[in-house]
């Protein structure tokens, strides 16, 4: 959340897309990855059966030199598949369970993200930066009239952009990741994301971070 200093009323005519997936997109990550590890190890597919074992494939890799690199290769896939598999599957647990939203790292006082964060969970960072990214850059969605009566967007209407963030009073904003583009300053921000570092941050005249998992609430101490 946002807000500026001055109350102004800016007539964009659009307002912010909701975020869909939740932790549905890691539960079909670690799915995926899960299917793509047994494909490189060689449980399903064409591809022969991957040697595990480290004495099978040092022997593998004295026998045939270009046999050993695609099994090096092979088994250097199963492990990043494999690490992929349970951690985005334990972080899709820990969104239901409205747990462990400090797992990764984020500074509460700068609204940053550790080097080492994105190093150890680099299986969970990609793919969520890649989707906010393609999210935000070609998402549309039907725009909101707020003269209609029930407040629903106008079926015939034409789709429009997804702004990086909407004013839903005047002066209050709610915005994603990539609010910074609209180059405001801001009288405070509440942060309420885990896996984003806030670049509106040396913008903001005052800022509170409450790490949350998309879908859960903050509790009334917060």
């Amino acid at each position: 959340f946002f807000f500026v200093p001055k109350l102004r009323v800016i007539k964009s005519g659009r307002i912010m897309g909701a975020v869909h997936g939740v932790y549905l997109k890691y539960v079909g990550l670690s799915a995926i990855s899960f299917a793509g590890l047994q494909l490189v190890i060689g449980n399903i597919g064409p591809m022969d059966p991957l040697p595990i074992s480290s004495e099978r494939v040092l022997l593998a890799t004295s026998s045939d030199s270009g046999s050993s690199i695609m099994s090096l290769l092979r088994l250097g896939a199963a492990s990043v598949l494999g690490y992929s598999t349970l951690l985005n599957g334990t972080i899709a647990a820990l969104f239901k369970l409205r747990r462990g939203m400090s797992l990764i790292g984020k500074d509460r006082e700068r609204g940053t993200i550790p080097l080492w964060s994105y190093v150890l969970f680099f299986p969970f960072h990609i793919p969520t930066y890649a989707y906010t990214y393609i999210h935000t850059t070609h998402g549309t969605m039907k725009p909101h009239s707020k003269d209609a009566a029930d407040g629903k967007p106008k079926q015939n209407a034409p789709k429009v952009p997804v702004p990086v963030a909407s004013e839903v009073q005047p002066g209050w904003w709610v915005g994603g990741c990539y609010a910074y583009q609209l180059g405001k300053k801001w009288a405070g921000i509440v942060d309420l994301t885990v896996e984003f570092p806030e670049k509106c941050r040396p913008d903001a005249l005052r800022y509170l971070c409450l790490p949350t998992w998309d879908g859960v609430p903050c509790s009334p101490e917060q």
